[in-house]
């Protein structure tokens, strides 16, 4: 009797963890069917529901697969940045383009996680941020002729710089920034001449005399720069 009981059990047993097992490589092989046709793509999605060893594979992969919103990250974060400066570029052929480049970066965010979209968003503020204050630096700097001043080195700067300073996107667009200033001193150029800035219609004298006129005129300038900043910054998030 005893034999028969012990035989019963191990027959038991067997069943069980025969279901356990069929039950376990059956949604193994949906969840890896599933995830090869998110993750990477209809041909993957395709050959796991054809060979069920792949989708096994492929469920299993998905514990160590790179998220795709990770994939080219430091490309995305430099587009970003990118988008910021530009916050005040009103020539038509960037506003056509930057449309498509915007749903793109809108599109990439929307599929980063909400505890890493915040930081995002918060290196993007910084960014920003250090932008005008760096802008105005430099060209106050350069208004007084002070051609040896390094804004980028200034104490508010650098706090502003420490928020995205890890993000190597955004930190390779900022060292564009810092190291490119023909674009800034045509603007103080212009201001200094009296001409119209066509993107943020701000005008100043020449006269030396007159030079408080062009200081106000730079502040305004970034005042508006900033804000448009900001509202590029929270349009690009507002969809997240």
């Amino acid at each position: 009797m005893k034999r028969i009981h012990q035989s019963q059990a191990g027959s038991t047993a067997g069943e069980l963890l025969g279901t356990i097992s069929y039950i376990a490589f059956t949604l193994l092989t949906i969840w890896g069917i599933g995830w090869s046709f998110y993750r990477h793509g209809p041909i993957h999605g395709v050959a796991s529901v054809m060979i069920p060893p792949y989708a096994w594979y492929r469920g299993v992969a998905a514990i160590w697969d790179t998220p795709a919103w990770r994939e080219r990250y430091d490309v995305r974060t430099e587009q970003l940045a990118i988008m910021i400066v530009n916050s005040v570029n009103n020539d038509p052929n960037w506003q056509i383009q930057s449309r498509e480049y915007a749903q793109t970066i809108k599109d990439w965010i929307r599929h980063v996680p909400q505890s890493e979209r915040q930081k995002l968003k918060d290196a993007a503020r910084d960014f920003g941020f250090a932008t005008t204050d760096y802008c105005q630096r430099y060209l106050l700097a350069m208004l007084d002729g002070d051609t040896s001043t390094h804004p980028e080195q200034a104490a508010s700067v650098q706090q502003h710089v420490a928020g995205f300073h890890a993000m190597k996107g955004f930190d390779s667009a900022w060292q564009h920034l810092v190291q490119d200033t023909n674009s800034l001193d045509d603007v103080l150029t212009s201001l200094k001449r009296g001409q119209s800035n066509p993107n943020l219609q701000l005008q100043a004298d020449e006269s030396q005399d007159n030079r408080p006129k062009t200081e106000n005129a730079i502040r305004a300038m970034i005042q508006v720069m900033s804000e448009k900043i900001q509202r590029t910054i929270d349009e690009l998030f507002a969809a997240s």
